[in-house]
């Protein structure tokens, strides 16, 4: 939020009276703005964006209670306080039960109705000092996961480097009055663009991946492309481990609105730690299977391991905990994945039946929210 902007009070009455009394008492600290019935409070919600509601809940038509409804269906969090008849407990407490924030009692106290506005404004920007928390310790999480594939990704970018350098030795080297010397240096031209292009395709994952994308809107993509982008940031730390990687399912019509950098750190999450889990083993192999769900996509992501252990189960998915040796993690990468996946509307689970190590990611088709 723009910290100089004023907060927004949007008070809803069929009375214009006690309308006007509020807007007068609360206009020298907020924005305020009027409406006189749900039907009108819903309108102005979508212009106004209000950060506060006060309401009344006896209105002809359509009361207060129908709007807080109307409000929770559309997702909105916005807190919503009601003034309720002095006297009238019953009222209050089906109002706060049906999520109000607080109420006020007629007739009304400039300093309480002050108070209680204030109060509701502290509890909104709590939650978005939490929420920007959240973002950086999600963002932080990215880094760390760039930092575990940054070695074996400068192993990939140097070998199409080191294939341009010696190509373009070779040319230099041939005999230009040689027959076959527009032949060759065409073979050796192919061959530098297909190595810049290779290197070009890593360097923008990176740079893509590495971008800070909190407030990036949903977007509709292909979840086999999706699952893609993300092996090729992995793709040479299973190759310098020798782990076999494999694909199974996606059709190019399996879509889902997504933000396509943190599907991909949940997906670059779950590699890593394949990767750490396989090491010493024999058989080293990753899969990943991509379902079609009905409104669902599911994506599995099963290694070679021998699944996790019951004492390390129900806690894995917690922050701060972690079967890495001591400097090899922070315990926070599959907390974050899962938060990851619960603010797409979907989850992160073990697979306990599987006889391997095998996390599900599931994700709606769907947003609410989605860029055009």
């Amino acid at each position: 939020m723009n910290e100089n902007r004023k907060r927004r009070i949007l008070i809803v009455d069929d009375e214009v009276t006690i309308c006007k009394l509020l807007q007068i008492t609360l206009s020298p600290v907020y924005e305020t703005m009027g409406a006189h019935s749900a039907d009108d409070a819903l309108m102005a919600i979508q212009d106004f964006h209000p950060d506060v509601i006060i309401s009344d809940i006896k209105m002809p038509g359509k009361d207060g209670f129908w709007l807080i409804n109307s409000i929770q269906e559309r997702s909105s969090k916005i807190p919503v306080i009601f003034i309720t008849g002095h006297g009238n407990k019953r009222t209050a407490v089906e109002s706060l039960r049906l999520g109000a924030f607080d109420f006020i009692e007629k007739p009304f106290d400039h300093d309480v109705i002050l108070a209680r506005v204030e109060k509701a404004i502290l509890k909104i920007e709590l939650e978005e000092s939490l929420e920007s928390a959240q973002d950086q310790i999600i963002f932080q999480g990215k880094l760390a996961s760039i930092g575990e594939v940054s070695a074996s990704m400068v192993h990939e970018v140097t070998n199409p480097l080191g294939i341009i350098f010696s190509l373009a030795q070779k040319i230099e080297s041939l005999d230009g009055k040689s027959e076959s010397y527009e032949s060759e240096v065409r073979s050796c031209t192919e061959k530098i663009i297909k190595a810049y292009d290779r290197a070009n395709k890593i360097i923008d994952s990176f740079k893509h991946f590495s971008r800070y994308e909190s407030n990036d809107p949903f977007e509709t993509m292909v979840v086999k492309d999706v699952v893609s982008d993300s092996l090729l940031l992995c793709e040479s730390r299973f190759f310098c481990q020798g782990i076999e990687f494999s694909t199974v399912g996606g059709s190019p019509e399996l879509k889902f609105d997504c933000r396509g950098i943190s599907i991909s750190q949940i997906l670059l999450n779950l590699f890593n730690n394949a990767c750490d889990a396989l090491e010493g083993l024999d058989e080293k192999w990753v899969k990943v299977i991509i379902e079609d769900g009905g409104e669902l996509v599911n994506i599995s992501v099963i290694d070679s391991g021998k699944g996790i252990s019951d004492s390390c189960r129900e806690k894995i998915l917690n922050p701060f905990f972690t079967t890495k040796a001591p400097g090899r993690g922070t315990g926070l990468g599959l907390s974050i994945s899962k938060k990851i996946a619960e603010n797409h509307g979907g989850d992160l689970e073990i697979d306990d039946d599987c006889s391997n190590t095998k996390f599900i990611l599931t994700i709606p088709k769907t947003q609410s929210e989605v860029s055009s």
